[in-house]
């Protein structure tokens, strides 16, 4: 049973397993820990927690990019090994977006659905810490996960607007 994100009255939290309670707050992984402590004691939750943090989330999301697709998870795993963390790189520009503040995360470009995230906040390429709603513009997500039909309709109402946000397109009579 691990340590899983969940959500309670649309607030985003944690919870340990699938049955535990979801915390919320910003005292929610702690609480959700304790929660794990308690049900498997701690050396079985220790282990439980160093085998978790061994494991690639975004494995699964890796195995079903294209073959292009992942000759570009490649290239810049095999960057960030050369390197190091892209974040960290002179002259690479991330462009990091946190969760409140990425505008692509309900159209599906996020930490979370891409194939180079590691675990809950941790990115194979960057040093910083992400979030599962953040995003950077070296994102290498799967199809079917965007949705291409909702960008469309936000950019044919972008590209119909005023700069005041009115729409520019007359309505026929």
């Amino acid at each position: 049973m691990p340590l899983k994100r969940c959500s309670d009255n649309g607030k985003n939290g944690w919870k340990w397993g699938d049955q535990g309670s979801c915390y919320t707050g910003k005292d929610g992984k702690n609480q959700a820990i304790k929660q794990g402590i308690a049900i498997e004691g701690p050396e079985k939750f220790a282990k439980i927690m160093r085998e978790e943090a061994a494991e690639w989330h975004g494995k699964t999301l890796y195995d079903s990019l294209s073959d292009d697709e992942k000759e570009l998870a490649n290239a810049l795993i095999s960057l960030a090994q050369k390197i190091g963390p892209l974040d960290k790189g002179e002259g690479v520009w991330v462009g990091y977006e946190n969760g409140s503040t990425n505008e692509v995360k309900d159209i599906g470009v996020k930490c979370g659905n891409c194939a180079l995230h590691k675990s809950e906040n941790a990115c194979a390429i960057l040093d910083q810490e992400i979030e599962m709603d953040g995003a950077c513009r070296f994102a290498v997500i799967p199809p079917g996960l965007v949705k291409p039909k909702q960008v469309e309709k936000d950019i044919e109402e972008y590209l119909n607007e005023d700069s005041s946000g009115k729409s520019i397109i007359k309505k026929e009579m």
